[in-house]
């Protein structure tokens, strides 16, 4: 009975190590390290995991889902659930502000946090500011940063604060000159490849 008990005992912490790593590991990379995903729309593309992940002392996984709305987050989170990782941070609800009012768009995000820890309650959520931004869409990014600073402290949840940004060059995000300057710009390439 003792070695029934010990074994068992043996299977519960092989088990436990291996849910501390629900992705593939690297070669070099040692078995009980901490996974973190990042899921977010496309302001998330652009952040290298890898590089963070040695910074951090923990694996970090970045998957971004251009163009998705709060809703179609629900479905691409899933199979990132099923891993079991350490923690998520999420960054949604700005493919929202366009076609939803600011509480429905707060409301998505409570919802994405909440259905992660309806998953997995050992799971740290982490909830990302949406973007500061400086165009029309300003006033609604503020309110919903305000919600969902109020759900993390009400849920114990952490949150991300991304300050403001002053572009030295390039368009800011929402402008309505976008597609004229890209017209502008492209419009002499035929006679700069002639």
């Amino acid at each position: 009975m003792k070695n029934k008990q010990q074994s068992q005992s043996q299977r519960d912490k092989a088990a436990n190590r291996m849910s501390q790593v629900p992705f593939s590991v690297g070669i070099n990379q040692p078995k009980s390290v901490a996974v973190s995903v990042v899921l977010g729309d496309s302001l998330v593309k652009g952040i290298h995991g890898p590089a963070l992940g040695k910074k951090s002392g923990h694996r970090l996984v970045v998957k971004p889902f251009p163009g998705a709305t709060t809703e179609d987050m629900k479905s691409y989170m899933k199979p990132t659930l099923d891993k079991s990782p350490s923690r998520i941070v999420i960054h949604a609800g700005t493919n929202d502000l366009r076609s939803k009012p600011t509480s429905e768009v707060t409301d998505g995000i409570v919802g994405l946090a909440q259905m992660i820890e309806s998953h997995s309650s050992s799971c740290e959520v982490i909830i990302s500011e949406l973007i500061t931004r400086r165009d029309y869409l300003k006033d609604a990014v503020n309110e919903v940063n305000k919600s969902s600073r109020r759900f993390c402290s009400q849920n114990s949840w952490n949150g991300f604060h991304s300050d403001a940004t002053s572009l030295t060059c390039g368009i800011p995000q929402g402008t309505i000159l976008d597609p004229l300057l890209f017209i502008i710009y492209i419009n002499d390439l035929p006679n700069c490849l002639a």
